[in-house]
């Protein structure tokens, strides 16, 4: 038996290469009670007595889920976690996406001109696109209502 509360300390560790897994979370379960080791695995957690019947939840990103009741983890100083390892069906490599730019109609800087109303030369329309196969038998802009 222990008194209201009782801190719990000890450090997490990988199972098969006894390094210390920072950030597991730790919490009891039908409870607000939780914490996370710290970067070097260790943890501290303070226990209520009315706690002791429940189980205490251990999870970590790439390993395996751990239960243990509260009483077992009391007596543990060490808590060893083990790797979660999945196998592959299939692996993807591929390229990285290049943007490309596509000239729909070239036109030259004389042909610019600015200011609304001008009759002379139609207006001229550059568009910047990402590179797309699909472009290539793409008709340019003639005419813009």
């Amino acid at each position: 038996m222990f008194s209201q509360e009782k801190n719990a300390k000890g450090v997490v560790l990988d199972k098969e290469t006894n390094a210390p897994i920072p950030y597991v979370n730790i919490s009891i379960l039908e409870s607000t009670i939780g914490t996370s080791s710290d970067d070097d695995g260790s943890y501290s957690i303070n226990i209520k007595e009315d706690d002791i019947d429940k189980k205490i939840h251990l999870s970590s990103l790439g390993y395996s889920d751990t239960m243990l009741t509260v009483s077992s983890f009391l007596k543990l100083k060490t808590i060893f976690l083990k790797p979660l390892i999945e196998e592959l069906d299939e692996v993807v490599i591929a390229k990285k996406f290049e943007e490309k730019l596509l000239t729909i109609q070239p036109f030259e800087k004389k042909d610019l001109y600015g200011g609304f109303g001008s009759g002379k030369r139609p207006w001229q329309l550059g568009l910047y696109f990402p590179y797309d196969s699909s472009y290539a038998n793409t008709e340019y802009v003639k005419k813009i209502t």
